[in-house]
């Protein structure tokens, strides 16, 4: 026998641990009414959620490792393309491929295309093809035609994962993995081709100051880009079977049914009557929606590029460990406690509310004036400790930013009736891409008039 749907009680102790309850105008009556218009079907049993939870958790994972293979490889571009400026292309065109499919996705109604089969397991099929290509191909253009790639799977496919997640938990703890799983990525993905560089250097005498050692290394170079690819094709391959668990499980089964049901037997709505729809959304998760945009804009302003252009000439490290894994590894972390802490109850008391968050949020500007100020026109300068109060700005700068990303990702859908909140959970992906791309290109622009 299914299980009972959560009481008012149940629902309102959720919505209460994600921080949103007293910062909007929905009273007890207003949940009660979301938890009986949540029509989507019985709640998954505990052991069902664990499982989905980790499913969901692994699957954007391993969307966002094909992101953060191509950006942990920094220092392997500046050593085989130096001149193709690809820190701060790639970045940016994958960006722009981001916000571009969303829009097209969200207007146009593309999104209720293609369906979670074809679009999540499709996704993996062509990461793979893209690191088969970046690996037979080795120039510049194949690698931020990659980044481009890159940016338009990214979007086809998480963007579903956050709509399965909302299908499989009305609450937002899945959403909360699916978080999760973006910031350990970057974490874990660092790791690994820090221990990788590691293991060939000292395998191949890379460590030592002579010819042999300039050799090893630029051996060592070719060799970890190859097997960063390989490891991407692996973990690719290896979601496969996790997703077809995850939707075969049976409460998952039922409640994707569900949806899946109502959405053939919907009529489709007009491109005008979408927008309109779109519109009624964001006037109710506004605040969340701007709040996400300039938290990636602050991030990608100046992230990776800009902090790894600070002079080390003095300092006591080299260019060829600084950026990578130094300022990467340390957002990377950085950003993933910031979204564990969101696990806790006590994080959402201290943020309770959206001024608390935002306030949050808008401080950041700050820490990237001094990360500017560290960088900016000082190319050549002798400046030991510029390094230093950039790498552990950067730490802080990286937590904030997965505090204030998780939140509010994870509130907006709340603010919003349970037959909306896919649209809103859209929506917030739309304004994590054009923050993503608005930064990226400001970076850029920085750096095409010489001031980074």
């Amino acid at each position: 026998m299914a299980a009972a749907c959560p009481s008012t009680e149940e629902f309102a102790q959720d919505v209460e641990v994600c921080g949103v309850q007293g910062e909007c105008d929905h009273d007890l009556e207003k949940v009660e009414v979301d938890v009986e218009e949540d029509k989507i079907g019985a709640p998954l049993s505990a052991s069902e959620f664990r499982r989905a939870w980790w499913s969901c958790f692994y699957l954007n994972l391993s969307v966002m490792w094909a992101y953060y293979t191509l950006l942990s490889a920094q220092d392997v571009y500046i050593m085989l393309f130096p001149d193709a400026n690809i820190g701060f292309l790639g970045i940016m065109l994958t960006g722009i491929a981001m916000v571009s499919c969303q829009a097209a996705n969200l207007i146009g109604g593309f999104d209720d295309y293609g369906g979670f089969d074809l679009r999540v397991q499709g996704a993996y099929v062509a990461f793979t093809v893209v690191a088969l290509a970046v690996m037979v191909f080795q120039r510049a253009g194949v690698i931020l035609a990659a980044w481009a790639a890159t940016g338009v799977i990214n979007t086809m496919s998480e963007s579903k994962l956050y709509s399965l997640a909302a299908v499989g938990d009305s609450s937002g703890r899945l959403t909360n993995a699916v978080q999760l799983g973006n910031g350990s990525a970057g974490l874990l993905n660092v790791s690994m081709v820090t221990l990788i560089r590691i293991c060939l250097l000292w395998t191949l005498g890379g460590f030592e100051d002579d010819e042999v050692a300039a050799i090893a290394k630029d051996k060592a170079v070719h060799l970890e880009f190859y097997l960063f690819m390989s490891v991407l094709i692996c973990v690719c391959l290896s979601c496969i079977p996790v997703y077809r668990r995850l939707v075969n499980m049976p409460g998952f089964k039922l409640r994707l049914t569900a949806v899946r049901s109502k959405e053939r037997n919907s009529e489709s709505i007009s491109v005008i009557s979408n927008i309109k729809r779109l519109c009624r959304v964001s006037r109710r998760i506004w605040p969340a929606a701007l709040m996400q945009f300039l938290c990636f804009f602050a991030s990608l302003s100046v992230f990776p590029a800009i902090p790894c252009s600070v002079p080390l000439t003095g300092s006591a490290f080299t260019a060829d460990w600084y950026c990578s894994p130094g300022i990467i590894a340390s957002f990377n972390a950085g950003d993933w406690i910031g979204r564990l802490v969101c696990v806790f109850p006590l994080v959402g008391q201290v943020l309770k509310g959206p001024l608390r968050l935002n306030l949050l949020g808008l401080s950041r500007l700050g820490l990237v004036g001094i990360i500017l100020a560290c960088t900016l026109g000082r190319s050549g300068q002798v400046a030991p400790a510029l390094s230093w109060i950039v790498l552990l700005t950067m730490i802080v700068f990286a937590i904030t930013n997965g505090i204030v990303a998780t939140l509010s990702m994870m509130r907006a859908p709340l603010l919003v009736e349970s037959q909306e909140r896919e649209a809103a959970s859209q929506i917030m992906v739309l304004m994590l891409y054009a923050g993503i791309a608005s930064g990226t290109i400001l970076a850029a622009v920085l750096n095409q008039f010489g001031l980074v």
